[in-house]
């Protein structure tokens, strides 16, 4: 039977959440949890909304690398689809160069062609 990728990613980004989710309460400090659960103070400080955007971010960008990924799959062999997933550092590179970050040269010579001399 056939699943949807876009449902795939979902599910498999949902159940990491869950399995991770209860951690986050056991880091914060027990009488913290206390005091959100009595409704003494918010769930999260000011200061804590820029981390949480950033990781809802980064999930956001997972789900839809698995979601392309499984598309590619299905579109191509997997031979090729992980070959196109190792392209990640070149793309990191040249986005980086890109924006005007310096990208040291003993990078580029590590994302080389594999078996060719520098």
């Amino acid at each position: 039977m056939a699943m949807v990728v876009t449902v795939v990613a979902f599910w498999r980004n949902a159940l990491g959440f869950a399995t991770l989710g209860p951690f986050l309460l056991l880091v914060r400090r027990h009488r913290e949890v206390a005091r959100v659960a009595r409704g003494e103070r918010g769930l999260l400080r000011h200061e804590q909304w820029r981390p949480l955007a950033r990781g809802f971010l980064a999930a956001t960008s997972l789900a839809l690398h698995f979601a392309t990924f499984m598309t590619s799959t299905r579109m191509s062999t997997v031979a090729m689809s992980t070959a196109l997933v190792a392209t990640q550092p070149i793309w990191q590179a040249l986005i980086d160069a890109g924006q005007g970050v310096p990208v040291a040269r003993r990078t580029w010579l590590g994302l080389r062609w594999p078996g060719t001399q520098p």
